[in-house]
């Protein structure tokens, strides 16, 4: 098992060691450097709004009752840097029901595991984790997307309020009592903020914070260049939603035209972990020397060293950024 341990250290090394010899344009994310530009937008035109990100919001709105449940999960190791993940998820509020749901995965696991001691309650405790993990980054993603695509008709809806005659905090409050969720959430809490006493452009800051994708950044940074400067609000806000319908419909194409693409990276990926799993089904003997022999650990490291590092490598290909 000791040379099992060293094997993965080992595939983990070679793995650090060919990312690191990876062009920088080949990892990093193009949107890092606008996302970069607009940071230092919003701290040289609102230098009040970005140090009040950092602040906790006024509102309470989506908070949750302390339980015994809600304490402990405070209590686990990592969750005061986890919650924040959740409530940018949607679901803050269901502490207690996420909390269970993985109670449940670990005592599973650790059923299924019991054959391999204390090793097993850690095995357990780490895919405990990493579900946890994994659940609610995919909670994040499908919200970003639905706001995304109810985003330009938000956009749109206050371009109209703006031509009628009402004011911006008004054609906010529109869109929060007439828009779906998330949009209709995320707009109603910057309308609460700003009628508790927050500033617009604060409260418009936390959000792109909750919801952290570049469109939104971009309707932030906009506003805040409107208000310093001046400028036909609604033609702006009438472009930026053209920008963003234009770049959703991009990604729509690129996901089409990579799909033959993921499909072969799904099937490629799943079928050696498929395919060990049926031979230790049916003839666990074979199987053996990977694990009670220094070579066989070393094999099987590196093993699942490369095929890491292979499924990382095909799914940047086919998962450009936009």
């Amino acid at each position: 098992m000791q040379s099992l341990i060293v094997a993965a250290l080992f595939s983990i090394a070679i793995y650090c060691v060919i990312l690191a010899l990876m062009p920088k344009r080949m990892t990093a994310k193009p949107t890092e450097h606008t996302k970069n530009m607009m940071m230092a937008l919003e701290s040289d035109s609102q230098a009040e709004a970005q140090a009040a990100v950092d602040a906790p919001s006024i509102l309470r709105s989506q908070g949750f009752e302390e339980t015994n449940l809600t304490r402990l999960f405070f209590l686990l190791p990592g969750s005061k840097k986890f919650y924040p993940l959740m409530q940018r998820a949607g679901i803050g509020h269901q502490v207690e029901r996420f909390l269970v749901v993985q109670v449940v995965i670990f005592i599973l696991m650790s059923f299924l595991l019991r054959g391999l001691g204390i090793k097993g309650i850690v095995l357990a405790l780490a895919i405990a984790y990493f579900t946890a993990y994994w659940r609610v980054k995919r909670r994040i993603r499908k919200r970003n997307n639905a706001f995304l695509a109810a985003f330009p008709d938000a956009l749109d809806m206050i371009v109209r309020s703006v031509r009628s005659g009402y004011p911006l905090n008004g054609a906010i409050r529109m869109v929060a009592e007439n828009m779906q969720p998330p949009v209709s959430t995320e707009f109603k809490r910057v309308a609460d903020e700003t009628a508790y006493g927050s500033s617009l452009i604060e409260s418009l800051v936390r959000m792109s914070q909750r919801v952290d994708e570049p469109d939104v950044r971009f309707f932030v940074v906009m506003l805040t260049v409107q208000q310093d400067v001046g400028g036909n609000l609604s033609e702006s806000l009438n472009n930026l939603s053209g920008i963003i319908r234009k770049r959703r419909h991009l990604r729509m194409k690129i996901k089409a035209m990579t799909s033959e693409g993921r499909a072969t990276a799904y099937v490629l990926g799943s079928m050696p972990p498929a395919l060990f799993g049926i031979i230790h089904l049916l003839q666990p003997k074979h199987l053996e020397p990977l694990f009670n022999t220094n070579t066989g650990n070393i094999m099987l490291g590196c093993a699942i060293g490369i095929l890491v590092l292979g499924a990382t490598i095909v799914w940047r290909l086919v998962t450009p950024e936009v």
